[in-house]
């Protein structure tokens, strides 16, 4: 699948190994009208950011829409002029749809909105007495940047929302509009693009969306619907076109990416694979390629980065999975790189882009963001070979602790010393002993200054022997 989203995003002038798999997954979704009938998008981003140009790659049967009135979009009786959503063009595209914050209206007019929804909704719409039904509705995209030059980064969804035009807000609209994360893609330099002169387009035919059977799942018709062609469109770049059974992990997984996208409507952004095992696993293929797949021992998807431990390395590799990941990296790093810090998991080096960050391993307490790397039979066996590795650990350690416990007891009886011997060191399974020691570690770290600590998560903390380290603190620099 990294193969796969590589050769997408190099056909449309993209480097994508220079950006986040975000970001990449942003920009494949705007071939999306120009793939699937009936799917009429919004995207609002960053300028530069390649919103445009993936637009103008898409198909070669493309309109710019510079004003607009219900003549020029829908046709003229009078003049006899056909409108320029009536001449069967795959997809038409304005710029500029954003408005500032805060504003009531999106500039057209009543009568306008009206036939732009029924449009939109697959109604028919002929305002010439002799104009044929086109063969193919053609699909709308609306482009826009934030209002000032300042706003380069959208911190979250709800700010998203809050440069959408009010009038595209309405329910009418968000049923009839598929909003992209285009807040995930960063402008583009010259390392991330490419020379793309002579490549042809990425979509040479439209297709219908399928119907798929999605059970365990609450839409309404129109969600229904916007799901189904999103993993169509999905389905189509990254499973080439295969059939798909509810079962299958691509199905599940393309199921999480369009879960992610509808929710934007409601202002709530959770990327596809944090806290989802089936988005997970997709997002695992999307990163890495079967050689680089074969490495990892060890991977953890936190909500903006990826953790992964290689074989035969004795440390963590972060690697930023959309913007916020490489703001984390970034801030880890400048605080740890000039300091000595026992409670924090050493840092070892960082890209000056934030990409990747290297750090010193250790195991962390909750593996509830993990994603297991083997199917059901070798999982048990993997399963037992850890906890035969634990158990010898522990045999040996008691076997220690004992002789040290006789050793004294003879020491005692000498009348040299009376020294007291330690317990073995705790398992992290105890959950009483761990559970205390995390309460002294918290208070311990709630004493630094550039710390807010109001809960510690499990799943930042890692552990060595018997000492907890802070691995993953950015959420609690101030």
């Amino acid at each position: 699948m990294k193969e796969k989203m590589n050769t997408i995003l190099k056909n449309i002038g993209i480097n994508s190994e220079r950006l986040t798999l975000e970001n990449n997954l942003a920009l494949v979704l705007h071939l999306l009208p120009a793939l699937i009938e009936d799917a009429h998008i919004m995207s609002i981003g960053t300028a530069g950011s390649g919103k445009t140009t993936a637009i103008k790659k898409s198909c070669d049967d493309i309109i710019e829409i510079d004003s607009f009135s219900s003549a020029e979009l829908f046709g003229h009786k009078k003049n006899n002029v056909v409108g320029e959503l009536k001449k069967g063009a795959k997809l038409a595209f304005v710029e500029q749809i954003t408005a500032k914050e805060g504003s009531e209206a999106n500039g057209w007019g009543q009568d306008l909105e009206k036939l732009l929804l029924a449009h939109c909704n697959g109604d028919s719409i002929s305002r010439l007495s002799d104009q044929p039904e086109e063969k193919m509705r053609t699909n709308l995209v609306l482009l826009g940047n934030p209002p000032s030059k300042e706003s380069t980064e959208f911190s979250e969804s709800s700010t998203f929302l809050s440069y959408v035009p009010r009038g595209l807000l309405s329910e009418q609209w968000k049923e009839r509009l598929i909003f992209l994360p285009s807040f995930l893609m960063e402008k583009l330099t010259s390392n991330t693009i490419l020379d793309i002169s002579g490549k042809d387009f990425v979509c040479k035919e439209r297709m219908k969306w399928k119907e798929f059977k999605i059970r365990d799942e609450d839409f309404n018709i129109r969600a229904f619907k916007e799901v189904c062609k999103i993993i169509t469109f999905l389905n189509y770049f990254f499973n080439d076109n295969e059939d798909l059974l509810e079962e299958d992990w691509k199905f599940r997984g393309f199921l999480s990416i369009a879960k992610s996208i509808l929710a934007l409507k409601k202002g709530e952004y959770k990327p596809f694979y944090f806290e989802n095992k089936d988005g997970r696993n997709l997002a695992y293929h999307f990163l890495f390629n079967k050689n680089e797949r074969e490495k990892i021992e060890e991977i953890h998807f936190l909500r903006n980065r990826v953790l992964i431990k290689n074989k035969n390395e004795n440390l963590w590799r972060k690697i930023a999975i959309n913007i916020y990941g490489k703001e984390e990296n970034l801030k880890e790093y400048e605080y740890l790189k000039n300091k000595e810090d026992s409670r924090f998991s050493k840092v070892l080096n960082c890209s000056t882009d934030g990409m990747k960050l290297e750090q010193e391993y250790s195991q962390l307490l909750t593996d509830n963001l993990k994603l297991e790397l083997y199917d059901a039979d070798d999982l048990k066996i993997h399963k037992f070979e850890q906890e035969l590795s634990k158990m010898k650990s522990e045999i040996k350690l008691l076997k220690i602790t004992l002789n040290q416990v006789i050793q004294s007891m003879g020491t005692i009886l000498n009348k040299n010393t009376t020294q007291y011997i330690s317990p073995p060191i705790f398992s992290i399974d105890d959950s009483c002993m761990l559970n205390e020691k995390l309460k002294r570690f918290e208070l311990e770290l709630k004493q630094i200054e550039e710390l807010e600590i109001s809960y510690l998560n499990k799943r930042d903390i890692g552990i060595i022997g018997d000492k907890l380290l802070m691995v993953n603190f950015s959420d609690y620099l101030k």
